[in-house]
C-alpha cells in the first residue's frame, strides 16, 4: 500500500510523545529531515532512551532547536549530525549537555579517516616497533574509545593506555597455521 509524505509526517506528529514525557528527556537525538528534498527541512527530536519521537520542528535552524532545547533542561546528552547549526542550538538551549556524534557520522568520519590514512600520497607507512602504524595508532585508539563509549557507560570505558595494550597483545600474537 503506497503511503503520502503528508500521511508519514502526520503519524508522526501524532505518535509524537507528550510534553509531560518530553520534559522527561535525558538522551536526545536530534537531525534534520526533508519535507521536500533540497527545499525544505524540518528537525526532528528524539528520545534515545526510549526510541520515540518527542517533536518534530518545521525548520532547521539553531534558534528553534535552541528554543526547544530551553524547555527541556533535564536533557545531559545530545546526539547530533556534524551540522554546526545543531551544536550553536545545543551550546545555546542546554549548555550543560554533552554532545556527541551519532553513531552514523561517527563511522562516517572513521572511514574518512582510515581512507585518508590508506591513500596517503607520501610513500609508505612507518611502523612502530609493535607493527602498528605511527600515523594511525592514534586514529585507531580513537576510534576503539569512541566505539566503547557509545555502547558502554563513558566512565567505565578503558583507558587508551588499556586499548593500547590490548592491540599490541593482539598484534603480537602468532597466527595458527595448519600444518
Amino acid at each position: 500500500m503506497r503511503v503520502g509524505h503528508a500521511t508519514i509526517l502526520r503519524e508522526v506528529k501524532r505518535s509524537a510523545q507528550t510534553a509531560a514525557n518530553a520534559a522527561l528527556v535525558r538522551v536526545a537525538g536530534i537531525d534534520d529531515w526533508a519535507w521536500k528534498k533540497g527545499m525544505n527541512y524540518g528537525t526532528g527530536i528524539v528520545d534515545l532512551e526510549r526510541r520515540r519521537v518527542v517533536h518534530v520542528l518545521p525548520d532547521r535552524s539553531a534558534a528553534s532547536t535552541a528554543e526547544w532545547l530551553k524547555r527541556h533542561p533535564a536533557i545531559e546528552v545530545i546526539s547530533r549530525d556534524r551540522a554546526g547549526l545543531y551544536a550553536e542550538g545545543a551550546r545555546k538551549g542546554v549548555p550543560q549537555a554533552r554532545q556527541v556524534a551519532d553513531r552514523f557520522h561517527l563511522l562516517q568520519n572513521f572511514r574518512e579517516a582510515v581512507e585518508r590514512q590508506l591513500t596517503h600520497p607520501g610513500g609508505p607507512v612507518k611502523r612502530s616497533s609493535d607493527g602498528v602504524p605511527k600515523e594511525s595508532e592514534s586514529l585507531l585508539a580513537f576510534a576503539m574509545m569512541a566505539t566503547i563509549r557509545v555502547h558502554a557507560n563513558a566512565s567505565a570505558a578503558p583507558s587508551p593506555k588499556k586499548i593500547r595494550s590490548v592491540m599490541t597483545t593482539k598484534a603480537a600474537r602468532p597466527s595458527s597455521t595448519a600444518s
